[in-house]
């Protein structure tokens, strides 16, 4: 291991570093990676006729930091050493973190799309729902007028204006309570019902 592996590590000297890892490669990754990793390099490895893999995983330094990891391996054979893996690792940590900034962020994006398109069309229908009576109350109120002299066919006409008058005023009751419920929170109260006057 050179110096910048050590120092990843937050270890001063490779003996220090050796004992910290127990001189395996197995005591360099967290416990929670090691078995998803090694499976993930048994697997490259046997699909790869030059035996290199390419793994991501987390450390944890001396310090008890974590550390995200990008590591190279590449297989060699030498007279001398037999077959070995020489390794690169590099400190991902600041992209990690910027990638999961940017993934939350993305999320949020969404979440407030999401929430964009559900007001329209709120505030859509809901303007559909105004615009029905309100076209009755002007309807009939015209209705009303040209039968002003016309007692009984007036009075038909002004009975639905007031029959319209209340569901827009019943959707207006309804559009406020709405309001009260996204300013204070729902609050539940447990009540006697009489089920068939309910539906």
């Amino acid at each position: 291991a050179n110096t910048a592996c050590i120092e990843m590590f937050g270890c001063e000297s490779f003996e220090e570093f050796m004992i910290f890892v127990g001189g395996s490669f197995r005591g360099m990754l967290l416990k929670e990676d090691l078995e998803k990793i090694e499976a993930e390099i048994v697997d490259q490895i046997s699909q790869n006729k030059n035996k290199n893999d390419h793994v991501i995983y987390r450390i944890r330094r001396k310090d008890n930091a974590i550390r995200w990891i990008e590591d190279f391996g590449h297989f060699v054979h030498t007279d001398k050493t037999g077959d070995l893996y020489y390794v690169f690792l590099y400190d991902i940590t600041d992209k990690k973190l910027a990638e999961e900034e940017a993934k939350r962020a993305e999320e949020a994006l969404d979440t407030e799309k999401r929430l964009n398109e559900a007001k329209n069309t709120f505030i859509f229908n809901l303007s559909h729902d105004f615009r029905t009576p309100m076209n009755a109350i002007l309807g009939y109120l015209q209705l009303a007028k040209k039968h002003i002299n016309e007692p009984q066919i007036c009075e038909a006409h002004l009975d639905k204006v007031v029959t319209a008058s209340n569901l827009l005023l019943a959707l207006i009751d309804d559009l406020l309570e709405l309001s009260a419920l996204d300013a204070n929170g729902v609050q539940l109260k447990s009540d006697v019902n009489d089920l068939a006057h309910v539906v």
